[in-house]
């Protein structure tokens, strides 16, 4: 008899419905559903962000990204960011095998002298 060995392999799917909870000049949090595509639970998200544009008049044309960060729950405030500015952020769901497809949003930080 021979023994087959098989080994399984569970990605898991992007999350859902990434977007906007509030922004101000300098900090934004999102909120996301958790991903459904697979059975496989999510242990964390995996979140970067990266610069796009400075006030509107300096391109970034391959931005750095931050570090990441992980968090838990389905909601992020990314804080120290500069008014007036366009940010991407890429959030992924990760479990103890692997990570799930990146799903990216971008918005524009309010100018300074606008508090909500």
């Amino acid at each position: 008899m021979t023994a087959h060995l098989y080994y399984c392999y569970i990605v898991l799917g992007p999350i859902e419905y990434l977007q906007t909870s509030e922004i101000t000049s300098n900090t934004w949090t999102l909120i996301w559903d958790e991903q459904t595509e697979s059975n496989c639970p999510t242990e964390e998200y995996i979140v970067e962000h990266a610069l796009l544009n400075k006030d509107q008049c300096e391109n970034y044309t391959d931005p750095d990204r931050e570090p990441a960060e992980y968090v838990e729950d389905t909601t992020i405030t990314i804080s120290g960011l500069l008014p007036h500015s366009t940010y991407q952020v890429s959030v992924y769901p990760r479990n103890g095998i692997w990570h799930g497809g990146e799903v990216t949003h971008e918005e524009v930080t309010k100018d300074a002298g606008i508090k909500s």
